[in-house]
C-alpha cells in the first residue's frame, strides 16, 4: 500500500536555452536536492516541456519510449538532462509526438509508479490545441490509504425534526436515582449525558444529505452518470465514434451544469436580505478550506476519526501548559492581599427556579456544546 507524499516539478525551457549546460546543470541539481529529500515510498513526477527536439524516441506498442541513439544528436547539455533523469530514477512514459512526430514534453515518473503510469492523447483539452505540443492525458493509478468515514454522531443530528413528546417520555423513564450514589459531581455529570445523550440518538433523526453542489439535481447527476459511463467507454476503446459519444455526453452535463449554476447564484442574491444563512453557505463552499483532512498526524501518531483528532489535539496543546499542583504555601502567598470575605463558596443552593430562569434566557439553538446536549432540548424538556 502506498503512504508516501507525492512531489510534482513542472519546467519550461525555452528553444534558446535548451542547449544552456548551466541551466540544466542547475536544473539537475534542483531535482537532486529535492528527491534527496524524498522517502522510500514517495512518487516523483517531473513534467517538462524540454524542447529537446533533437532526441527521437522509438515508441513500441504498450513499452515505454526508448531514445533512439542512433538518431539522435546528443550534444553536452542535452546528456546533462539525460544523466540527471538517470541518476534520479526517472523514466520518460510520453509517447505522443507533435505534428512534426518529434517528442518535445517529457513526463518523467520513478520507479514507484512507472508500472502504473500511462499517457494519451487528451479525450478533452482545456485549452486550445498547440500542434508543437499536443494535449495530454495522464493516468496514475495508485494505491491509496483507506479512508475512514466518522460514524454518525450527536453532530449529524436533525432537532428540527426531533420527536420531543417521546423524548420527554424517554428521560423520565430513566432511574435518575443512580445520581445519588455518585461518588462525586464528576461522576453525576458524566452519567447524566451518558444518559442524556443515549435519549437524544434514540429520538432525533439524522439530517437528510445536503446535495453537493447546492444546485444540483437528480437530473444533473443522471447526466454526469452518462458522461462517466461514456468517458469509461472511450477510455478502454479509444475508439473514435465512442469519443464523439462522450463529447456530446460531456456538453450536455456542462451546459446544464452551468445553467442549475447561475439560477442558483440569481436565487442566493435576490434572498440575501431573507435568507442570509443561504449566502454565507455558498461564500464558505468557495473556500480553499474545508473542515478537517481526512487523516491527521501529530509526529509518530496519526488518526483519522473525529476522537481521534481530539485526541491528537489535546496531546499537542498539553505542551502549553503546566500540570505542577501548587503547594499549600504557594497557595497563602497568592492569597496574602486578597480581601477576606469576598467570595464564600462554604454554603450555596441552587433551585428548581434558578435553573429555569437560566434557560429561559438561553437562544433557541440546534447547535450542541462540549455536553452534546442543544439548547432546544433543553427548552423543550424544562
Amino acid at each position: 500500500m502506498l503512504t508516501g507524499t507525492a512531489c510534482i516539478g513542472v519546467l519550461h525551457q525555452p528553444p534558446d536555452r535548451r542547449t544552456n549546460v548551466t541551466d540544466n546543470n542547475n536544473h539537475v541539481e534542483s531535482i537532486l536536492a529535492i528527491h534527496s529529500d524524498l522517502d522510500e515510498l514517495d512518487v516523483a513526477i517531473q513534467l517538462g516541456d524540454y524542447n529537446q527536439s533533437n532526441l527521437v524516441w522509438s515508441t513500441a506498442q504498450n513499452t515505454f519510449p526508448v531514445l533512439d541513439v542512433q538518431q539522435s544528436y546528443l550534444p553536452a547539455s542535452t546528456s546533462i538532462l539525460l544523466d540527471g533523469f538517470s541518476l534520479n530514477g526517472l523514466t520518460q512514459i510520453n509517447p505522443i509526438a507533435n505534428h512534426n512526430s518529434r517528442i518535445l514534453d517529457l513526463v518523467l515518473v520513478n520507479d514507484n509508479i512507472k508500472s502504473e503510469s500511462s499517457v494519451f492523447n487528451a479525450t478533452e483539452p482545456l485549452i486550445d490545441l498547440d500542434l508543437n505540443h499536443p494535449a495530454l492525458e495522464i493516468t496514475i493509478q495508485l494505491k491509496l490509504p483507506t479512508v475512514y468515514e466518522d460514524v454518525a454522531d450527536l453532530h449529524s443530528l436533525d432537532f428540527h425534526r426531533a420527536d420531543y413528546t417521546t423524548l420527554c417520555e424517554t428521560i423520565s423513564a430513566i432511574d435518575w436515582r443512580a445520581l445519588g450514589t455518585a461518588t462525586c459531581v464528576d461522576d453525576a455529570v458524566d452519567y447524566f449525558n451518558e444518559q442524556v445523550n443515549q435519549a437524544i440518538l434514540d429520538c432525533v433523526p439524522l439530517r437528510r444529505p445536503v446535495p453537493k453542489p447546492p444546485w444540483s439535481n437528480s437530473r444533473l447527476c443522471q447526466l454526469k452518470r452518462a458522461r462517466s459511463k461514456a468517458l469509461r467507454s472511450y477510455c478502454r476503446s479509444r475508439c473514435p465514434f465512442l469519443k464523439r459519444v462522450f463529447t456530446q455526453a460531456s456538453n450536455s452535463y456542462r451546459l446544464y451544469k452551468r445553467f442549475l449554476y447561475k439560477r442558483y447564484m440569481i436565487r442566493t442574491q435576490s434572498n440575501l436580505r431573507r435568507n442570509p444563512k443561504q449566502f454565507w453557505s455558498f461564500v464558505n463552499s468557495k473556500r480553499k478550506g474545508n473542515g478537517l483532512p481526512v487523516e491527521m498526524y501529530l509526529k509518530d501518531k496519526s488518526a483519522s476519526t473525529l476522537q481521534g483528532k481530539c485526541n491528537l489535539f489535546v496531546e499537542h496543546f498539553k505542551t502549553a501548559f503546566n500540570g505542577s499542583v501548587a503547594s499549600q504555601s504557594q497557595i497563602i502567598a497568592a492569597l496574602h492581599d486578597t480581601p477576606r470575605n469576598t467570595v464564600e463558596l462554604s454554603c450555596f443552593e441552587i433551585s428548581t427556579h434558578l435553573v429555569k430562569a437560566a434557560i429561559d434566557k438561553l437562544k433557541q439553538s440546534s447547535s450542541i456544546g462540549p455536553d452534546g446536549i442543544p439548547a432546544c432540548v433543553l427548552k423543550k424538556m424544562r
